[in-house]
């Protein structure tokens, strides 16, 4: 894709700021009270992106420490690097036009709120060399991995698809089979029947 931005994939925790404030992708709160008073700010709003308890955006164990963070009541507030902005005002641009908006907004914060919240660092790629060659270097500097962000992309509610090619992320994994040996059925389910956000 011509001039797509790509981002370092950050193992940590997505949160975003829409109606119902401050949350997890879910749309359920986080258990951290502190964290959910302070991001609640209306300053904040629209605002998605993924949380790192550490500046360190490579830590081995990043997903482990900033996940028992927000499970956490109370603790120090962590970072939220910011890959997007849903706003109405920005709900139907294209993404370069978001990320754009999305770092004025940064920057006009007062300092107190900005040094929580930075905008992810990304680099525009043009050829498949210089895709190639950025993920291969995101994995020496020990991220997870690589994300595609298209220019001209709305944003996506959910999942984005082959198909859209809005967004798209490059992770080496490995694959492995097993042998199902048996089966045991559940008969009963006393689970109370809830809705979810």
């Amino acid at each position: 894709v011509s001039q797509s931005r790509y981002f370092s994939k950050i193992d940590g925790v997505r949160a975003v700021h829409f109606e119902n404030g401050f949350t997890g992708r879910s749309l359920k709160p986080f258990k951290n009270r502190w964290a959910t008073e302070f991001f609640n700010n209306p300053l904040f709003r629209g605002f998605d992106g993924e949380l790192t308890y550490t500046t360190t955006l490579t830590a081995p164990d990043l997903c482990r420490t900033t996940t028992s963070w927000v499970n956490e009541i109370t603790g120090g507030l962590p970072f939220w690097n910011v890959f997007d902005i849903l706003l109405p005002e920005t709900e139907r641009l294209p993404y370069l036009e978001r990320l754009q908006y999305l770092q004025t907004k940064v920057a006009m914060l007062p300092e107190e709120l900005q040094v929580h919240v930075k905008v992810a660092p990304y680099e525009v790629l043009i050829t498949l060399d210089q895709i190639e060659d950025y993920h291969i270097k995101n994995l020496s500097r020990g991220y997870e991995g690589t994300i595609l962000r298209g220019r001209e992309s709305l944003y996506k509610h959910g999942r984005s698809t082959m198909r859209e090619l809005g967004l798209m992320r490059i992770k080496e994994f490995s694959d492995d089979c097993g042998e199902v040996i048996g089966l045991l059925e559940a008969e009963e389910n006393g689970n109370l029947a809830v809705r979810n956000e």
